[in-house]
């Protein structure tokens, strides 16, 4: 596994930066993320896989899926040496027919969800820094 970006950016909102790693494995770009963060003079690491934290935006929200019928938009939360997904938008299935769509937990219909979808992609993506290793 190899580190071939980087960012520092506050990411549950708290005052305090935490570390974000790119990770590769060979050709595979998308194998996932290492998040570091710093509680109580102690370093936790979170590794999250690349369906569960995409396209970070600069305020700290990202993408998240576990299937067609099953994405959102949310935020990261540390507490201890555990690390929470707290979804801000949703949709779920249980049955990849019958979808349930939610904002702040609240349910709203398709087309409430899609604007909002819509409006968040317009927000300002990180910018990633190259990682590279001292000599």
């Amino acid at each position: 596994m190899d580190i071939s970006k980087y960012i520092v950016l506050d990411l549950d909102e708290s005052g305090t930066h935490e570390t974000i790693l790119w990770l590769e494995k060979g050709e595979n770009e998308y194998l996932g993320f290492l998040i570091l963060n710093n509680k109580n003079e102690k370093t936790y690491a979170h590794l999250l896989y690349y369906r569960q934290f995409a396209d970070l935006k600069t305020d700290g929200t990202f993408n998240f899926s576990s299937g067609v019928s099953n994405h959102g938009i949310g935020r990261l939360y540390f507490s201890g040496n555990t690390c929470t997904i707290d979804k801000i938008a949703y949709c779920e299935s249980v049955d990849h027919q019958n979808i349930s769509y939610f904002i702040e937990n609240k349910s709203v219909s398709k087309e409430t969800f899609d604007a909002y979808i819509a409006i968040h992609s317009q927000k300002p993506s990180v910018s990633w820094y190259d990682y590279t290793y001292g000599t």
